[in-house]
């Protein structure tokens, strides 16, 4: 049966991940005797001609839509809509994390099914079912679906199947040599340049003769975490890592069949096991590959088991850190302790690998006093080292997904309405954006919008500060110029050992608990040319807000800006009086709990919306 599997790209801009939920589904169909699938990457939601042609041409029987990210409606219902006109009996099958919000996708597009959970099996059962069945309700009893009844009611049958952990992410890199895609999702890393990208430019390895020409790719390594942060939706419950043995002969055929030499390592919770831990340090070593992670817990990494990472060819951690407030780790419920922020930066940075520091903000509870405290963390952590770039700080405006509390918090209190048009309107309004885009956000908290708006530049403006202060004005100028490409990034510079040497990254490292930066007097003198560094934080504040009072007069007229400031100083009053309820020091889940949940909710959809 003739089965086309199509990526969606999670923003407009198109993506440099290569489609995996579709290259792994592709393999563990084809392995099971459907042998008929094939693959297409859609690369932009702007251009799908070719795509038309293709299906036009081809006339699948199945038609598998992958949405990885909620942000990818708009474009799933305009191909949706797209694909029905041309293939009036197909089966349009959709999976991915979209899928939470299954009772839209179903009543306002033209899915047939929507897989809920790990696609795999549940794909599988339904090629199979699609040999003889002629209407979507003829795959009801398939676990892992959800689709319409007669009467127009979403029916959901529980989650799909896991598939073993040695068979999670197994994929056919032959697919992407057959769409031509081997350049774009694994490439040469000092192609045109004596210079590699970031992170790997700062790290002396990656400069070594034998490393020249050599690509690089992503790989993942695990499923899952352990932790329900209450912005995060995920499919799949606790935390699974493929075999050691099953990613080393994975790694070894990237390096064999394609000259990899540098790989980024895709999980939610690395190291969380610190046996598999061990044991891929010891397997990834010989490979003689540079490797860099994301998704590590704060609280789950030692110094020493930093450096044993290091020693097997690390080189940079990114942590899930996401506040410097405890108050606000609680309500996302990170489930670790402030220090730990403080003490995996340390470590990581002491031990000379690069790391960005992620922060989330503008949950709910969030305020001038929470962003204070994330202020002093991302002050503290970004200014460890003199080769670190000050702006490699990551703040992103919390954005609410379906099957997240955060969105049930959004639903409950009405700011996306409470029936189904308004839940459309919102998953419309939040398509193909990006996470830093705080155009497209929702203002969450107590604050006033112009508050709100103000978070990040201010969270920069004291990062930028203490990096002046403390390696002075004349280094922030270089490593700026550097990062902007004014002057060509020199990795000596950056590891000048007149400047960071194995004694300071000793002395880091055994540097007590400290929330604060203490900065150098003649570095202060120097920073006469940042005069505004020096301005009281209330000064601060008010310049960034008049900028962004400005920007709002430019985009949508003096009203607008008027309204804004009108709005603030009622926010301001009304707080003062204390007559706004705020929100408790608590788990966000345990608040959306407390509140009234929405009349016109489909009970189908309560599993989909508490999440997993």
């Amino acid at each position: 049966m003739k089965t086309l599997l199509i990526s969606i790209p999670s923003r407009r801009g198109g993506s440099t991940f290569p489609p995996y939920a579709c290259l792994a589904l592709a393999r563990h169909l084809r392995k099971n005797g459907m042998a008929d699938v094939s693959l297409y990457d859609l690369d932009t939601p702007d251009d799908m001609t070719e795509l038309l042609a293709l299906l036009e041409r081809e006339q699948p029987r199945v038609v598998g839509l992958s949405a990885v990210v909620s942000t990818t409606y708009a474009t799933v219902k305009k191909l949706s809509f797209e694909v029905r006109g041309l293939l009036p009996e197909a089966l349009i099958v959709l999976g991915g994390n979209l899928a939470a919000s299954a009772d839209v996708l179903l009543h306002r597009t033209a899915v047939d099914l929507c897989v809920l959970g790990e696609g795999e099996n549940p794909m599988l059962d339904i090629l199979r079912r699609a040999e003889t069945a002629t209407t979507p309700l003829d795959y009801a009893d398939i676990r892992g679906v959800a689709l319409l009844d007669r009467d127009g009611n979403m029916l959901a049958n529980g989650y799909g199947r896991s598939v073993p952990r040695d068979e999670m992410y197994d994929v056919d890199w032959g697919d992407l040599e057959r769409l031509g895609l081997i350049d774009k999702y694994m490439p040469v890393v000092f192609r045109d340049t004596d210079i590699p990208p970031w992170p790997w430019e700062k790290d002396a390895r990656s400069y070594e003769a034998r490393r020249r020409d050599r690509r690089h790719a992503n790989i993942y390594v695990g499923k899952g975490c352990p932790n329900r942060c209450t912005f995060c939706h995920r499919w799949t419950p606790g935390v699974r890592y493929i075999p050691v043995p099953v990613l080393e002969r994975r790694i070894r055929e990237l390096v064999e069949r394609y000259d990899v030499g540098f790989i980024s390592l895709m999980v939610e919770a690395f190291g969380v096991n610190k046996r598999w831990l061990k044991d891929f340090c010891e397997a990834v070593k010989p490979l003689d590959v540079l490797w860099c992670v994301g998704g590590v817990r704060a609280d789950t990494l030692t110094p020493d088991e930093v450096a044993m990472m290091k020693d097997s060819g690390c080189a940079m951690l990114t942590y899930g850190h996401e506040s410097g407030s405890q108050k606000m780790l609680d309500v996302m419920e990170k489930h670790v302790e402030l220090r730990h922020n403080y003490e995996s930066a340390r470590h990581t940075i002491g031990n000379g690998l690069n790391t960005v520091i992620q922060t989330v903000i503008g949950m709910p509870g969030e305020n001038n006093r929470t962003i204070s405290e994330t202020i002093r963390f991302a002050r503290y952590a970004a200014s460890l080292a003199p080769w670190q770039r000050p702006a490699f700080v990551s703040v992103n405006y919390a954005l609410a997904l379906p099957g997240t509390p955060i969105y049930e918090y959004g639903r409950r209190k009405g700011l996306f309405g409470k029936n189904m048009d308004d839940e459309e309107a919102y998953l419309l309004h939040a398509s193909n954006v990006e996470a830093a885009d705080e155009s497209m956000a929702v203002n969450f908290t107590d604050a006033s919008r112009l508050d709100w708006l103000s978070w990040r530049d201010l969270i920069f403006h004291y990062v930028f500060r203490d990096y002046v202060l403390r390696f002075g004005i004349q280094h922030y100028e270089t490593i700026k110029a550097m990062q902007t490409g004014e002057i060509p990034l020199d990795h000596r510079y950056v590891n000048d050992p007149q400047r960071w040497n194995a004694q300071d990254a000793a002395r880091l490292l055994k540097k007590d608990y400290s929330g604060s930066v203490a900065p150098r007097w003649k570095n202060r003198l120097r920073a006469v040319r940042f005069y505004h560094f020096l301005l009281p934080r209330p000064v601060i504040r008010l310049r960034i807000q008049f900028r962004i009072l400005k920007q709002e007069t430019n985009a949508h007229g003096w009203q607008s800006a008027l309204n804004m400031v009108k709005e603030h100083i009622g926010t301001k009053i009304r707080n003062f009086k204390q007559l706004a309820k705020r929100h408790a020091d608590c788990s966000l889940r345990q608040t959306v709990d407390e509140l009234p949940p929405v009349p016109c909710d489909s009970p189908a959809m309560a599993p989909l919306r508490k999440g997993r």
